[in-house]
């Protein structure tokens, strides 16, 4: 009885990793990083009373097309993909814009970029973590 309890507790943390790493590697080709997340800094510079605008932009490490489906971003940053789809191996750009009196400082704040395969709804964002800095 004990060795079936292991057995099959030995199953399903098998699985669960099997499962687990198979996602991680499909995350891992849209953005060469593991588990699909990839955090790059973004240097807003010096805020004073005026909007600054920043062009960032994210690389398409995977084999099919990718498109920007949401943004999660801090009270007073606005975000707008310059291209709505990023072909495999190329580059798509986002333009930031932020309003320093409504966002007040937003050193260390973070902006999450989400995407989507092309033409497959269903599959899973994947997020990108764009972190904010001020001089």
């Amino acid at each position: 009885m004990k060795l079936k309890s292991i057995l099959t507790a030995f199953l399903l943390v098998f699985f669960a990793s099997v499962s687990f790493a198979q996602s991680e590697e499909e995350e891992a080709q849209l953005f060469g990083s593991t588990r699909g997340f990839k955090s790059q800094m973004v240097n807003i510079g010096k805020l004073e009373t005026v909007p600054v605008c920043r062009e960032v932009f994210i690389e398409n490490k995977s084999a099919v097309a990718i498109e920007f489906s949401s943004f999660e971003l801090p009270a007073g940053v606005s975000a707008m993909p310059k291209s709505k789809q990023v072909a495999a191996g190329e580059k798509g750009s986002v333009l930031l814009t932020v309003y320093p009196e409504i966002a007040g400082n937003v050193s260390k704040k973070t902006i999450i970029v989400r995407t989507t395969k092309v033409g497959d709804s269903d599959s899973k964002p994947i997020e990108y973590k764009l972190q904010l800095i001020c001089e």
